[in-house]
């Protein structure tokens, strides 16, 4: 759904590149969004660091 007008949305374009997916979609009006399931930094998807667990030494 689109966040501009509220249409149906059409994805138009999928890909990955290492562990993150995008997704390119366009509505009925023409309104366009990429979609990252990162963040980017310069292009760059930003790589989470670390198992999310705590280690104790």
């Amino acid at each position: 759904m689109c966040s501009v007008c509220g249409d149906r949305c059409t994805i138009t374009k999928k890909s990955t590149r290492g562990g993150q997916l995008r997704a390119s979609t366009v509505c009925g009006t023409g309104h366009c969004r990429t979609w990252d399931s990162s963040p980017n930094i310069c292009g760059t998807p930003l790589k989470k660091t670390g198992s999310g667990r705590g280690h104790v030494f």
